[in-house]
């Protein structure tokens, strides 16, 4: 594969390029355009001709040897072959190995192969199209000034566009093996690296052996040096470089335009002249302090001071402003039945803070306030939208992996034909597939999960039982390994069931209420368990391709067996404590009892069987709560006597499957004002099990059509917010933004919501603000305590915990504390303005992993009893915030 351009020399930002392919004739050519300064942070991204001869060379090996290289039938167990694997998973192939195919295959792949240019289609050249809106049909062009450099007799062109990669697309090349490309060069001044390969029916796969380098440069420009947020009121110097690449020293002046977001400090002005050398560069320096949210818009212009010379660059860039302090996020939730075709009304209550002075050591940060609404004509709406994004919190363990996999499965098997849209699903399917692939990495030798696999001494019952009630039901939409489900971790969490009829805990427990305290402990994971062992049974009966055997499902097998036994300890234990079980347990025991009794699964069902699930809901609908008149009705959990969410999703799941939609109504209308703005709950476990109770609901009790429409008024509202609800749009969730500062907090109070058709309504008002603590929190290395967890400064460390460690770099001493015992805590500290990690305490003892963000450092501790963390930042020199007093820099944020 050669690629070559139209282009000799170097190219200038905004010029057409002529990207030029010769391969072999008829062929798919995949082509990629990226900035060289991204290529040196990280290879290995590409497919090189080098990767493409070492896999050839181990196949000729294997071929000298008698083999079929990794297509060999005989090395495949039961009689199975590579391409019947590959036809289960939904896997199509293009290779020229020596390939052991059977008839079916070869229909599937010809039938798909007429479809290669649609699939092909789906990689959209998005960054081109981007790159063609942003780009200026007809570039000036340059003219040569007496000394060699550029010169324009037009007005300066505005350099404004600066994305990471500017190709990404596919082509077809003729019968001559000929094709090209048309695009503009991005404004980034920059080495471009187009590299690509190529896939054609009768010949091997084909690579650029180097990529094609296209250099962006002008003889003259500007470079603003700019950090990656920055804090409102931090002041930090503005640093622009100034490189001449001409044969004339020239005299420029650069201007930094006078914009409503920033402030300019000193008296120096907005103008800077400065002399740059031929072939070297200058520096000049504004310094600025950002004012408004949630950019800074820094226009600068450099031109000659020589009229002649005519030299000159213009750029425009916006830098992220973020609020001080710590974000708080509220909601506040209605949902409107309108399934009788009656209206509906509720009122919202907004509630932002008012003071504006230091009260009780915080105080709100003007102008943060923010305001949005939603509505949306299903219980999931928010949460179809924010699959991907469903909490903000990192994913970096085996449990809060599933916080994205777990939601997709439920959300897809609740929507019928009308709302499953095909991106829906497109997406829905992919989150499930990654979430699988990357679970299996949490999976130990001995088939048990734990939050970090094999790096943890042993695998834990409970995570287990959690990821094979989710394989379970995702088997349903994608392809499923039958050794992931009905394998080595079913045989290791039947091997944890003891004698009693209770399973135990292997290893280090990261849902803490399943552990438990006092006698209820084993039965809250022993009903947990048996809940995942339903799932099962069921999935394999549903499922014959998952190989699960007729031993295993059937009412004499060991997981009917096991079922039987953990539901009757559950029930004795009960009887003989009923003080000590805690809401939480009895919720997730009467689940289990109701779902093993549908159609009688492990042999659960008759009298007895019924007899228990009874017994067990009764009680537990006498330890639930009535708000508002019966109009609401929640459980409480472990010490949370405002409720529970995880405990009222069981309870609301029980309901549901006895078709008691008096007690589900009701339960519902709690939990959906619980929810959070993307959809999610407060942690993971309330996530997924809330959205699987909110989804059965959905599927249970769909409410029509979703015909009508939805008002939102407040007081002082010029017009009121409609949306319309119908067939096509039930499922979207429509948002209309409010704005920040004073236009948000013009909801601060009442928020009237009216709704009239068929069906639900869900209307959200999803507000934040921001609170600063007072100064002498800055200072102070007392304690702050939360929960049974607390996070300190060091004694010893001066203003915000920062000391210099050399004249580049700063070292953070935090303290954290838990009373909890083990299970799985999160340590996040944001980076202070100019700031990236340089060095951070490692892996090992009680730090299980470390992640690097761009904004943040994270670590995960398996167990706190007191631990000192010493994370080390070194200065962005080129991005410098000031650090001579405590108002120039903003303090960082530390959470537990």
């Amino acid at each position: 594969l050669v690629l070559t351009s139209n282009v000799t020399g170097p190219a200038a930002p905004q010029q057409p390029l002529l990207v030029q392919v010769r391969t072999n004739p008829d062929s798919f050519v995949f082509l990629t355009g990226i900035d060289h300064s991204v290529n040196l942070m990280k290879t290995g991204q590409d497919i090189s001709p080098a990767d493409i001869e070492k896999r050839a060379t181990a196949v000729r090996a294997a071929a000298a040897q008698g083999g079929d290289e990794a297509f060999d039938v005989g090395r495949w167990r039961n009689s199975r072959n590579t391409d019947a694997e590959l036809q289960k998973s939904g896997l199509l192939a293009l290779t020229d190995f020596n390939y052991v195919k059977d008839q079916p295959m070869m229909y599937f792949m010809r039938a798909n192969m007429a479809l290669a240019d649609d699939a092909v289609m789906e990689m959209a050249p998005m960054a081109v199209g981007a790159a063609k809106k942003s780009m200026p049909a007809k570039p000036s062009k340059p003219a040569v000034s007496r000394d060699g450099s550029e010169k324009s007799k037009q007005k300066l062109t505005v350099r404004k566009f600066f994305p990471e990669s500017f190709v990404w697309t596919w082509l077809k090349t003729d019968a001559n093996g000929s094709a090209s490309h048309p695009v503009t060069l991005p404004d980034t001044i920059t080495s471009w690296d187009i590299t690509g390969f190529s896939l054609s029916a009768d010949k091997p796969l084909q690579a650029s052996r180097s990529p094609l380098n296209i250099v962006s440069r002008r003889s003259f420009f500007i470079r603003p040096v700019l950090p990656y947020a920055i804090v409102r009121g931090e002041k930090f110097l503005l640093k622009v470089l100034l490189f001449n690449y001409g044969q004339a020293n020239l005299s420029v002046s650069v201007t930094l335009a006078n914009d409503s977001s920033l402030h300019l400090l000193g008296s120096e002005g907005f103008t800077r002249n400065s002399t740059v050398p031929a072939g070297s560069s200058s520096l000049v320096v504004f310094p600025v302090e950002p004012i408004r949210l949630p950019a800074m818009r820094l226009a600068l212009q450099a031109v000659s001071l020589v009229p002649l010379d005519n030299i000159g660059d213009s750029v425009v860039r916006l830098v992220r402003v973020e609020a001080e302090g710590a974000t708080q996020r509220r909601v506040a939730t209605a949902l409107l039945n309108l399934t009788a075709g009656a209206a509906a009304s509720a009122r919202l209550a907004v509630n932002f803070p008012t003071n504006l002075r230091w009260i009780g050591g915080k105080r709100l940060v003007n102008d943060s306030e923010y305001a949005r609404v939603q509505v949306t004509g299903t219980v999931l709406g928010a949460s179809v939208t924010n699959l991907e994004r469903l909490l903000r919190m990192p994913y970096g363990c085996g449990e809060q992996n599933m916080i994205n996999f777990a939601p997709a499965v439920f959300v897809l098997d609740c929507l019928g034909p009308r709302e499953a849209t095909p991106d829906t699903v497109a997406k829905a399917v992919r989150i499930m597939k990654t979430g699988y692939q990357r679970e299996l990495t949490y999976r130990r030798t001995d088939g048990s999960y734990s939050a970090f696999g094999n790096n943890d001494p042993a695998g834990s019952t409970w995570l287990t039982a959690f990821v094979l009630s989710i394989y379970a039901q995702a088997a349903a939409f994608i392809p499923m390994d039958p050794q992931a489900l009905a394998g080595p971790s079913l045989d290791f969490l039947l091997s944890k069931q003891q004698p009693d009829g209770s399973f135990a805990e292997a290893g280090r427990v990261i849902h803490a209420d399943m552990q438990g305290a006092g006698a209820s402990g084993a039965a809250g994971l022993t009903a947990y368990v048996c809940a995942s062992l339903v799932r099962v049974i069921r999935s394999c009966r549903r499922h014959p391709d998952l190989s699960c055997s007729q031993q295993a499902v059937g009412p004499h097998s060991r997981l009917a067996s096991a079922l039987r036994s953990g539901l009757r300890f559950v029930y004795d234990d009960y009887r003989a404590r009923p003080a000590d079980f805690r809401p939480s347990d009895l919720a997730v025991a009467a689940y289990a009892a109701r779902l093993a009794i549908d159609d009688d699964l492990g042999g659960a069902g008759g009298p007895e069987g019924a007899k228990l699930a009874s017994f067990l809901w009764l009680h537990l609908y006498e330890a639930s709560r009535a708000l508002d008149g019966g109009i609401k009705r929640y459980w409480p959990g472990s010490g949370d006597a405002d409720g529970s969410v995880e405990t009222t999703s069981y309870a609301l799941l029980t309901a549901l499957a006895r078709a008691d939609f008096q007690t589900a109504a009701p339960a519902l209308r709690w939990l959906s004002g619980r929810q959070g703005d993307l959809g999610g709950f407060h942690s993971t476990q309330d996530t997924v099990v809330g959205l699987q109770a909110m989804a059965q609901f959905a599927r249970s009790h769909p409410g029509g059509d979703g015909v009508g429409s939805v008002t939102v008024t407040w007081p002082g509202q010029p017009e009121p917010l409609r949306f319309g609800l119908g067939p096509a749009n039930r499922s979207l969730l429509q948002q209309r933004e409010i704005g920040r500062g004073q236009a948000a907090r013009a909801l601060d109070g009442e928020v009237f919501v009216s709704g009239t058709g068929s069906g639900v309504a869900l209307v959200t008002v999803a507000y934040a603000y921001n609170l600063l603590d007072s100064p002498v929190g800055w200072i102070a290395a007392d304690w702050t305590r939360r929960g049974g967890v607390g996070l300190r400064l060091a004694d010893n460390w001066p203003l915000g915990g920062f000391a210099p460690a050399d004249g580049s770099s700063v070292e953070v001493a935090v303290c954290a504390t838990a009373n909890n015992g083990p299970g799985m805590y999160i340590v996040s500290l944001s980076h202070p303005s100019g700031f990236a990690v340089d060095e951070h305490t490692p892996v090992g003892g009680s730090v299980a992993r470390v992640e690097s963000e761009s904004d943040e450092l994270v670590f995960y501790l398996s167990e706190i009893s007191l631990f000192h963390l010493h994370p080390k930042l070194k200065d962005l020199t080129e991005c410098q915030v000031c650090l001579d007093c405590p108002q120039c820099r903003k303090p960082t944020n530390v959470e537990i």
